[in-house]
């Protein structure tokens, strides 16, 4: 038997057998029985910190985002004439390898309307290019959150790790 950490069971109020995965304050509802496909995904969703929004608008954020930032990304490739081949099954592909997270932080993305809860703009994912003169190109292109691309903008990946090892040195400090 699969043993899901952070899961546990109760009996609604008609008897019957629900699941719920709960870490900290967040709580999530898990669909199907334990050990079923349906169950799996919703789980490692869950642990991913992923909220189990209905597929239909999750599909929209993700379609919304998808679109939005290759549109943003097309903008930028022409003013800067760097090169841009990147589609939209190119970019769910990346967020699906990366587990809806941040590949530098590892901060997992709010899959919430981030246009109605500007608390989470910081964190919405956002296109980087590794090595910006060779434009947003596959194996180019890599899926961070808002603010650390705004970090990294004009001194790269290094002095952001930098930054924040010393900000963690302090707060233990003190």
């Amino acid at each position: 038997m699969t043993v899901y950490p952070f899961v546990s069971s109760f009996k609604d109020r008609h008897g019957k057998v629900r699941y719920r995965y709960r870490r900290g304050t967040r709580q999530i509802s898990l669909k199907g029985e334990p050990g079923s496909p349906e169950f799996e995904r919703q789980y490692e969703l869950a642990a991913n910190g992923i909220s189990n929004l209905s597929d239909n608008h999750r599909a929209n954020l993700i379609d919304r985002y998808v679109k939005s930032s290759l549109k943003r990304a097309r903008t930028r490739s022409a003013r800067q004439l760097v090169p841009m081949d990147i589609t939209e099954p190119d970019v769910v592909s990346l967020l699906e390898l990366q587990g809806w997270r941040c590949s530098v932080s590892g901060i997992p993305f709010p899959l919430k309307n981030v246009d109605q809860d500007r608390s989470n703009h910081a964190f919405r994912p956002s296109l980087d290019r590794v090595f910006p003169h060779l434009g947003y190109t596959k194996g180019n292109v890599r899926i961070v959150c808002e603010i650390v691309n705004l970090a990294m903008n004009n001194w790269g990946e290094g002095p952001l790790l930098t930054l924040v090892k010393e900000m963690r040195a302090n707060a233990l400090a003190n």
